[in-house]
């Protein structure tokens, strides 16, 4: 029975060997080089197929050819370069990636071109970041099942975590939801950019709340004042991005007169989150959950007055 046994510690200690090579900084940053490069190639690909499947704009894909592929030749390069021409690189292949609209902004305009962010796109842009709530609600979860423990200040706790996600959600949706993108492919490529960052943020929202609960409850965490600065900047981010992704969406005329005030608004308490946190004057959980939950449903309160009472006043002018 000693061999069998032998083997089977062989075989462990082998299967151990490989997992610490496969998540050595180099062998991760190797793997995820080659898995983006997968990806670049196959969109790539779909780019120049435009030119056979849509002869009319056969013209118009090309700049977009040119740079994915120039995009994965320097991806290539990272794999036998170092610093600091790696970084270098690799801010450029994200140049390359993002610069084929504005190459192509000319040439639309000379030939008459109009293309604008379709209601699709936007449509797909609200499923996506729906998605992204989704995973954040995960975080509080997760967050919650870290402690170990249940009783009724965590569930409190969890309830206003919950409650906030939700108030975010009515925030974004009530702002950005059912509102076309303004006229220019360049103004729809602005909307697209700018979902980036706010997405982003809202996915860090989620990832440091699975950690919020318990740098929390234990304040001698040295990551405790990490976390929650996190937290706050990624609030932060969100809001500020919810503000910038509406600057380049439509409305109606009234609403546009009274869009200006909900953005400072919006503005104003993203601030407010991000100083209570830097701060540091509040150390209770269910508190600076509290004090977030009631600025945010202030905001809920303030914007459905302004647009129940533009509503109101287009019912009586009908009327009238």
């Amino acid at each position: 029975m000693a061999r069998p046994v032998r083997r089977h510690g062989l075989a462990v200690r082998e299967h151990q060997r490989v997992l610490d090579i496969l998540v050595q900084p180099e062998s991760m940053r190797f793997n995820a080089t080659i898995a983006i490069m997968v990806m670049q190639l196959y969109i790539t690909y779909l780019w120049w197929s435009v030119g056979i499947y849509d002869k009319a704009h056969r013209k118009l894909n090309r700049r977009y050819t040119v740079c994915y592929l120039a995009s994965l030749a320097l991806m290539f390069v990272t794999l036998y370069i170092g610093q600091p021409w790696l970084r270098i690189t690799f801010y450029a292949t994200l140049v390359l990636n993002f610069l084929p609209p504005f190459l192509l902004r000319g040439r639309l305009k000379k030939g008459g071109f109009q293309l604008d962010l379709t209601s699709s796109m936007t449509e797909r842009l609200g499923l996506f970041t729906i998605i992204i709530f989704g995973e954040t609600i995960l975080g509080i979860i997760n967050g919650i099942v870290a402690l170990g423990k249940l009783n009724a200040h965590i569930w409190i706790n969890f309830s206003l975590g919950i409650l906030i996600i939700f108030a975010l959600w009515w925030i974004f949706f009530a702002l950005i939801a059912d509102r076309q993108s303004r006229k220019g492919f360049i103004t729809g490529y602005f909307v697209e950019l700018s979902y980036i960052p706010t997405l982003m943020a809202l996915g860090m929202i989620g990832a440091s709340f699975s950690r919020l609960f318990t740098v929390f409850e234990n304040p001698d965490d040295p990551n405790s004042v990490w976390i929650k600065n996190l937290f706050a900047v990624s609030f932060c981010v969100f809001l500020i991005g919810i503000t910038i992704i509406s600057q380049f969406l439509e409305y109606q005329q009234l609403y546009n007169d009274r869009k200006r005030k909900v953005q400072l608004i919006v503005l104003s308490i993203a601030i407010a989150i991000l100083l209570l946190s830097i701060s540091g004057l509040i150390t209770d959980l269910l508190i600076y959950l509290l004090i977030i939950l009631v600025l945010l449903v202030t905001v809920i309160v303030i914007i459905t007055r302004i647009w129940l009472g533009i509503e109101l006043g287009n019912r009586k002018e009908e009327e009238a």
